[in-house]
């Protein structure tokens, strides 16, 4: 996965490395590669070369109620790297069938993680649906009754070690339009769970009348300038994984 090219020890990253490196070893189209890149490093707002560890830096990529990630403290620049096993054992022990990760289990989940971290932005909420629909695409396999989902030892070595289990292979290119499209539905689960009360509803400081990036999933008739923008905030966050550089 990784070429004699690519930097292993996650220092003096660039754009072309980290777009090859999804593009061979998570089988990313070349567009929702680029796209996922040139967000990224904008978010990041750093000049030059990068390393893995700026991908850490609060509020940028970086955001709070990550599923498996504790919250970065008051007054810190950076997020704690390493996953909680806590909230990894979590996440995993409400999966329904105990077997297949389905949308559903996720956006359980992320309404969990979300109620407890009120102050979460909307723009940060994009970002971490993104990041999990891009993973629902990549990792997911037929389940029942039409369902799909991702094996659940799978996403526990994702999870947990941040790196790809021994001998995954891509089987498909994960497209832009697929990753809105899982992105949309996992908001629309989310949404629905928030509806039924089972947990407290997210407080995002919208303020009524404001434009929702999450509303132009719904209307994606070209490539304007408010279509660019809410694809580099959906899955930039995939940036932040390990795995397709070590």
């Amino acid at each position: 996965m990784v070429g004699p090219h690519r930097p292993r020890d996650g220092k003096q990253l660039n754009g072309t490395i980290i777009t090859r490196a999804l593009e061979e070893g998570y089988g990313l189209s070349g567009v929702l590669a680029h796209v996922l890149v040139t967000g990224g490093i904008a978010l990041l707002a750093q000049l030059g070369s990068f390393g893995l560890n700026d991908l850490a830096r609060h509020n940028r990529i970086e955001h709070n109620a990550s599923l498996v990630h504790d919250d970065t403290k008051d007054r810190d620049e950076y997020a704690p790297i390493s996953p909680n096993p806590t909230l990894v054992k979590q996440f995993l022990e409400q999966v329904k069938d105990g077997q297949f990760v389905t949308v559903e289990d996720v956006a359980r989940a992320r309404v969990w993680r979300e109620s407890q971290c009120p102050g979460l932005h909307q723009f940060q909420a994009e970002i971490a649906r993104g990041e999990m629909a891009i993973a629902l695409g990549l990792f997911s396999q037929p389940v029942s009754n039409n369902k799909q989902g991702i094996p659940i030892d799978l996403l526990r070595v994702w999870f947990s070690e941040e790196r790809l289990p021994d001998g995954w292979r891509p089987t498909h290119r994960q497209g832009l339009f697929e990753t809105i499209r899982m992105s949309r539905q996992l908001y629309d689960e989310m949404k629905k769970i928030r509806e039924k009360g089972k947990v407290f509803p997210l407080s995002t400081h919208r303020r009524s009348g404001v434009f929702r990036v999450s509303d132009l999933f719904g209307y994606i008739v070209s490539f304007n300038l408010f279509i660019f923008t809410s694809l580099i905030l959906i899955g930039s966050h995939i940036l932040g994984i390990r795995s397709f550089i070590y």
